[in-house]
């Protein structure tokens, strides 16, 4: 029996990440893009809270030729723009670029909406400098002047989050947390409240039900109804939730049991 709970937890993932974005809790970004292969595509990248977007051309590089870059970087070229969305709004963004041409030009929107357009001048190497915005907003369109708007590379986004946050101290807001359970932070434990029975459950999982070495296989250790909760090779902690009455579900992902690194994949059938 484990071993088809196991099947289905490789598929739901699977189905998540094919149909739906990747979603954070806490949704501040910080890369320099190291943990990609070179010539990945920016429209693959899976970095928790953040969508990146653009044509063929941008993707993972090394071996820069740039002064003020190190390691790997994103670069693009032709005609085209990157953006970059995230799941909740952002009060500040800052990254290195370079480029044929200058001026970079930022623009910082919000709901759809333009909220602030900045260009940067590069003034070393190949046009190169540092571009930092503050404003409220939840996606970014780089692009560079010239004939070739394409033509620059970036590294070293950081971002901070705007500050929006939960209404208690729940671990997995907007991750099923309307419909199907809502996580709570215990004593050592996750504590869990079960809408289908109405019922408060303390020590849902704990401490002693984590292994101090990751598994050699996804392993479930506990389930109740439409909630499960599994350790992943990664050592990380899976919430399996749902599906919910409209058919939603939610995977909610916790680097330990005491709710560090929080992200979260949901699944829509209606979209």
């Amino acid at each position: 029996m484990h071993s088809i709970f196991k099947r289905t937890i490789t598929v739901g993932i699977v189905m998540i990440i094919a149909f739906s974005a990747v979603m954070t809790v806490f949704a501040a970004v910080s890369t320099g893009f190291e943990e990609f292969a070179v010539n990945t595509s920016v429209n693959s990248l899976t970095i928790p809270g953040v969508t990146f977007s653009g044509g063929p051309e941008f993707k993972v590089n090394t071996a820069s030729p740039f002064t003020t870059f190190s390691g790997n970087y994103i670069s693009g070229g032709g005609s085209g723009t990157l953006t970059i969305t995230f799941d909740s709004p952002q009060s500040h963004a800052s990254m290195k670029f370079a480029q044929a041409a200058n001026p970079f030009q930022v623009t910082a929107m919000l709901n759809g909406s333009v909220v602030n357009t900045v260009q940067f001048t590069g003034t070393v190497g190949f046009n190169e400098g540092i571009a930092s915005i503050d404003d409220t907003f939840d996606q970014l369109v780089l692009a560079s002047g010239g004939f070739c708007s394409g033509c620059f590379a970036i590294d070293d986004l950081v971002t901070e989050d705007a500050g929006v946050s939960s209404v208690d101290n729940r671990l997995n807001w907007h991750y099923g947390d309307a419909t199907i359970a809502i996580l709570y932070p215990g004593d050592n434990a996750v504590d869990v409240y079960d809408y289908a029975t109405g019922n408060y459950i303390f020590n849902f999982i704990t401490a002693n039900d984590v292994p101090d070495t990751p598994p050699d296989q996804n392993t479930i250790i506990r389930q109740e109804g439409n909630i499960m909760v599994s350790i992943l090779t990664t050592g990380e902690i899976q919430f399996n939730l749902g599906p919910d009455a409209e058919g939603k579900s939610y995977v909610f992902i916790m680097g330990d049991i005491y709710g560090s690194n929080l992200y979260g994949f949901k699944y829509d059938p209606s979209e």
